[in-house]
Protein backbone atom coordinates (compact mmCIF):
# COMPACT_ATOMS: atom_id res chain seq x y z
CA UNK A 1 0.00 0.00 0.00
CA UNK A 2 2.88 2.38 0.80
CA UNK A 3 4.38 1.76 -2.65
CA UNK A 4 1.10 2.65 -4.35
CA UNK A 5 0.75 5.88 -2.31
CA UNK A 6 4.40 6.79 -2.89
CA UNK A 7 4.08 6.05 -6.57
CA UNK A 8 1.00 8.27 -6.86
CA UNK A 9 2.86 11.13 -5.21
CA UNK A 10 5.93 10.54 -7.38
CA UNK A 11 3.81 10.53 -10.55
CA UNK A 12 2.07 13.78 -9.54
CA UNK A 13 5.43 15.43 -8.90
CA UNK A 14 6.83 14.14 -12.17
CA UNK A 15 3.80 15.35 -14.12
CA UNK A 16 4.16 18.83 -12.67
CA UNK A 17 7.91 18.76 -13.37
CA UNK A 18 7.32 17.86 -17.01
CA UNK A 19 4.57 20.46 -17.27
CA UNK A 20 2.00 17.87 -18.33
CA UNK A 21 -1.61 18.84 -17.82
CA UNK A 22 -3.83 16.38 -15.96
CA UNK A 23 -5.68 15.16 -19.03
CA UNK A 24 -6.01 11.87 -20.86
CA UNK A 25 -2.97 10.62 -22.74
CA UNK A 26 -2.80 10.86 -26.53
CA UNK A 27 -1.51 7.35 -27.29
CA UNK A 28 -0.08 6.94 -30.80
CA UNK A 29 0.32 3.42 -32.21
CA UNK A 30 3.91 2.49 -33.14
CA UNK A 31 4.09 -1.23 -33.99
CA UNK A 32 3.09 -4.78 -33.05
CA UNK A 33 5.73 -7.46 -32.48
CA UNK A 34 5.54 -11.05 -33.71
CA UNK A 35 4.71 -12.12 -30.13
CA UNK A 36 1.72 -9.74 -29.98
CA UNK A 37 3.20 -6.86 -27.98
CA UNK A 38 1.62 -3.58 -29.12
CA UNK A 39 3.69 -0.42 -28.62
CA UNK A 40 2.43 3.16 -28.24
CA UNK A 41 3.80 6.53 -27.16
CA UNK A 42 1.96 9.50 -25.66
CA UNK A 43 2.31 12.38 -28.12
CA UNK A 44 1.33 14.96 -25.49
CA UNK A 45 4.11 13.90 -23.11
CA UNK A 46 7.02 14.44 -25.52
CA UNK A 47 9.69 16.84 -24.22
CA UNK A 48 12.76 17.70 -26.28
CA UNK A 49 16.16 18.92 -25.15
CA UNK A 50 18.74 18.96 -27.92
CA UNK A 51 18.84 15.47 -29.43
CA UNK A 52 17.16 13.94 -26.34
CA UNK A 53 13.44 13.12 -26.26
CA UNK A 54 11.64 12.21 -23.03
CA UNK A 55 8.29 10.46 -23.51
CA UNK A 56 5.71 8.19 -21.86
CA UNK A 57 5.36 4.85 -23.65
CA UNK A 58 2.92 1.99 -23.29
CA UNK A 59 3.29 -1.70 -24.13
CA UNK A 60 0.08 -3.70 -24.39
CA UNK A 61 1.10 -7.25 -23.48
CA UNK A 62 -2.43 -8.64 -23.10
CA UNK A 63 -1.99 -11.00 -26.08
CA UNK A 64 1.46 -12.26 -25.03
CA UNK A 65 1.07 -15.69 -23.44
CA UNK A 66 4.58 -15.86 -21.94
CA UNK A 67 4.10 -13.02 -19.40
CA UNK A 68 1.76 -12.22 -16.53
CA UNK A 69 2.14 -8.50 -17.21
CA UNK A 70 -0.83 -7.17 -19.16
CA UNK A 71 0.46 -3.62 -19.70
CA UNK A 72 3.57 -1.59 -18.97
CA UNK A 73 3.87 2.19 -19.01
CA UNK A 74 7.34 3.71 -18.97
CA UNK A 75 8.87 7.15 -18.90
CA UNK A 76 11.84 6.93 -21.24
CA UNK A 77 14.54 9.18 -22.62
CA UNK A 78 15.97 8.61 -26.09
CA UNK A 79 19.14 10.12 -27.51
CA UNK A 80 18.01 10.35 -31.13
CA UNK A 81 21.50 11.02 -32.48
CA UNK A 82 23.32 8.46 -30.31
CA UNK A 83 20.54 5.87 -30.72
CA UNK A 84 20.42 5.09 -26.99
CA UNK A 85 17.64 4.64 -24.45
CA UNK A 86 17.34 5.36 -20.72
CA UNK A 87 14.49 4.08 -18.54
CA UNK A 88 13.42 6.69 -15.97
CA UNK A 89 10.24 5.19 -14.50
CA UNK A 90 8.08 2.13 -15.14
CA UNK A 91 4.72 0.75 -14.00
CA UNK A 92 3.66 -2.83 -14.75
CA UNK A 93 0.01 -3.89 -14.54
CA UNK A 94 -0.69 -7.57 -13.92
CA UNK A 95 -3.72 -9.67 -14.84
CA UNK A 96 -4.64 -10.17 -11.17
CA UNK A 97 -5.04 -6.39 -10.68
CA UNK A 98 -1.73 -5.76 -8.95
CA UNK A 99 0.82 -3.19 -10.08
CA UNK A 100 4.57 -2.85 -9.67
CA UNK A 101 6.22 0.55 -10.02
CA UNK A 102 9.88 1.53 -10.30
CA UNK A 103 11.30 5.05 -10.26
CA UNK A 104 14.99 5.16 -10.99
CA UNK A 105 17.14 7.79 -9.31
CA UNK A 106 19.46 9.64 -11.71
CA UNK A 107 22.50 7.61 -10.55
CA UNK A 108 20.53 4.36 -11.18
CA UNK A 109 19.56 5.26 -14.74
CA UNK A 110 21.67 3.42 -17.29
CA UNK A 111 21.88 4.34 -20.93
CA UNK A 112 21.58 1.37 -23.27
CA UNK A 113 21.95 0.82 -26.98
CA UNK A 114 18.91 0.35 -29.21
CA UNK A 115 18.72 -3.11 -30.80
CA UNK A 116 18.27 -2.92 -34.59
CA UNK A 117 14.92 -4.18 -35.95
CA UNK A 118 13.35 -4.24 -32.46
CA UNK A 119 10.30 -2.63 -30.88
CA UNK A 120 12.78 -0.31 -29.17
CA UNK A 121 14.10 0.86 -32.52
CA UNK A 122 10.56 1.41 -33.83
CA UNK A 123 9.68 3.42 -30.72
CA UNK A 124 12.87 5.50 -30.93
CA UNK A 125 12.25 6.30 -34.60
CA UNK A 126 8.63 7.24 -33.92
CA UNK A 127 9.31 9.56 -30.98
CA UNK A 128 12.38 11.14 -32.58
CA UNK A 129 10.27 12.03 -35.68
CA UNK A 130 7.15 13.09 -33.71
CA UNK A 131 6.27 16.77 -33.74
Amino acid sequence: MKIVRWFGLAMACLASFLGSPAVAANWIYVTTSDSGTVAYYDLDSIRREGTDVTVWEKLDLSQVKSTKIRERKSLSRYDCLGRTYTLISSVSYFGDGTTRAFDFKPYEQEEGNITPESIGEAQMQAVCRAQ
